[in-house]
C-alpha cells in the first residue's frame, strides 16, 4: 500500500538527513525486509543487502539496539535456522521489553514444529503489544496446530477485527478442522 512506501521515502529521508541516527537505520533495514511490494520490484535478495547494510550502520553506531539481531535474525531463516534463533535470542536479550523479536522467533519456532516455544513466545509479544494484528494471525496458527480451535478463532476475530483480514479465513479453518 502507498502508505507503507511512504514510510519507506520517510525513513530513507531520515537517514540522509541524520546518518548517525541508529534507530533509523534499523527502521530502514527492517522497512526494506516487510515492505513485500518493494521486495517484489527489488528482489528479495537486493533487499536483504539493503537490510544487511542497515543493520551494520546502526551496530556501528549503537551495538546495544535489539533491532539489528532481529533484521540479521530474519535474513538468515532463509539459510541457516540456528543463526536466526541466536539473533533472535540476542535481539531479546538486549531489548525484553520490545514484542518483534519475540514475534519473529515464534513464528520460527512455529515452523520448526516447536508449537510450546512458539505459543510462549508469541503469548509474550502479545502481552507487549495487545493490539498488533499479525500476532494475533500468527498465534492462531500457532495454537490451531496444537488442536486450541476456540483460542484459534478467538485470537484469528480479534486479529482481523484489528486490520488482518486473514484471521476471518484462518477462523473459519480453525472450524472446519473442529467440525463446526
Amino acid at each position: 500500500n502507498e502508505n507503507v512506501d511512504a514510510g519507506n521515502w520517510l525513513l530513507i529521508d531520515v537517514v540522509t538527513a541524520e546518518p548517525r541516527f541508529a534507530r533509523a537505520h534499523v527502521l530502514l533495514g527492517e522497512a526494506y525486509l516487510l515492505n513485500s511490494k518493494l521486495r517484489d520490484v527489488m528482489g528479495r535478495a537486493f533487499t536483504d543487502k539493503l537490510a544487511n547494510l542497515h543493520a551494520s550502520l546502526a551496530r556501528d553506531l549503537d551495538p546495544s539496539l535489539g533491532g539489528i539481531d532481529m533484521i540479521l535474525g530474519n535474513i538468515a531463516q532463509g539459510s541457516d535456522y540456528l543463526a536466526a534463533l541466536r539473533h533472535f535470542d540476542r535481539a531479546i536479550e538486549l531489548e525484553p521489553m520490545e514484542p518483534r523479536p519475540y514475534h519473529w522467533r515464534g513464528l520460527l519456532y512455529n515452523v520448526l514444529g516447536y508449537g510450546d516455544l512458539c505459543r510462549k513466545d508469541l503469548d509474550r509479544a502479545l502481552e507487549l503489544d495487545p493490539q498488533n494484528p499479525n500476532v494475533h494471525f500468527a498465534l492462531a496458527s500457532c495454537v490451531l496446530v496444537a488442536g486450541d480451535w476456540d483460542r484459534a478463532v478467538e485470537l484469528a476475530t480479534h486479529g482481523a477485527t484489528l486490520g488482518n483480514p486473514g484471521g476471518y479465513t484462518l477462523a473459519i479453518q480453525a472450524r472446519r478442522q473442529q467440525g463446526k
